[in-house]
């Protein structure tokens, strides 16, 4: 419980600190990303299988009039010099630049893009990009209807509390870029982190939830690679069907799902009724090209996957916003 105490102490600190947004309800339209990771194009991107399928999401709410949302780690500053980053992906970042130009582009730094919270580091390497836009470590969305505050949604990165990302974050950057780098080009072995250690990520979910929990708001971020819809994880809703499930050929379906994912997927493990407070985007640096986000589309959130196969979107899970909302207080 002690790396609870100090995820919630961090969340806390970021939260009294927050960029505060109003935002009339059914006028929301935002879509979340997080995780790229983006880096110099070599063995140790992570970026560069979904660049393709994020470029084509891009497009898609550009064009229907979304905000982006960016939730931190979108560049791999640990391993990459951002001028490097910035040659070998200018035209997504040029992408992004569109909708900062239209008012349109929200960015969280993360702990491996954290360079973003000082100004005239990014202000001096993407000049000509993203224009007098700020970079805080939360935004607060207060949501209103009819001049009612139903709620309020958080957003955060995810790596509040870790001890590699905030008290040892210089060191960690060091080791990563100097010698994890290299490791991961000749061997393509991934860094252990809340990304993959499936315990530690399992852990942070459970965190995250619980500071939403205790303070009633619904939170959202990333940084565990895991997309979580209403708290709960794609293991967490299979076990769900399983205790229900009385046909048997439905608990056999169900179990091979669960031995597929056994070794990719985690549950939050929340005792109790589950209060669908906790949002993570997922991340767009799957191995498979394939990318996640959430969207939000005036009273409802959508966790969507776009395809890096069939380069189409599609619709995980939805929920009303309103009801997560009369949740918070009900539950």
């Amino acid at each position: 419980m002690g790396s609870y105490k100090r995820i919630h102490r961090s969340l806390d600190r970021a939260y009294k600190k927050a960029h505060r947004l109003d935002v009339v309800l059914d006028d929301a339209k935002w879509v979340f990303f997080s995780d790229h990771h983006r880096g110099s194009k070599d063995q140790a991107d992570d970026f560069v299988q979904c660049e393709k399928t994020y470029k084509t999401a891009l497009n898609h709410y550009y064009e229907r009039g979304f905000s982006l949302g960016l939730l931190g780690d979108v560049e791999e500053l640990w391993e990459n010099k951002i001028s490097i980053v910035l040659k070998k992906y200018k035209d997504v970042i040029e992408q992004e630049d569109l909708f900062a130009q239209q008012g349109r582009l929200l960015k969280i730094w993360g702990n491996h893009d954290d360079y973003w919270r000082e100004k005239f580091i990014f202000k001096h390497y993407f000049k000509g990009f993203f224009e007098g836009m700020k970079s805080p470590e939360c935004c607060s969305f207060i949501c209103y209807r009819d001049g009612v505050q139903l709620g309020e949604v958080v957003l955060v990165h995810g790596h509040q509390g870790s001890w590699t990302s905030e008290k040892f974050a210089t060191a960690s950057r060091f080791f990563v870029r100097y010698f994890w780098r290299y490791f991961q080009k000749w061997t393509g072995y991934k860094l252990t982190s809340a990304s993959k250690d499936l315990n530690l990520k399992s852990q942070t979910d459970h965190a995250m939830y619980d500071w939403a929990s205790k303070n009633e708001r619904v939170l959202m971020c990333g940084h565990t690679h895991q997309p979580v819809f209403m708290s709960g994880t794609h293991l967490d809703y299979i076990y769900d069907e399983l205790n229900k499930a009385q046909d048997r050929m439905q608990v056999e379906n169900l179990r091979s799902q669960l031995f597929k994912h056994r070794d990719s997927k985690t549950q939050i493990h929340i005792t109790g009724k589950r209060k669908p407070l906790y949002f993570n985007t997922g991340c767009c640096s799957f191995e498979d090209g394939d990318i996640t986000g959430i969207e939000w589309d005036g009273n409802r959130f959508l966790l969507v996957k776009w395809s890096n196969q069939t380069q189409q979107r599609k619709v995980l899970n939805t929920a009303s916003v309103e009801d997560l909302f009369s949740s918070t207080m009900s539950v």
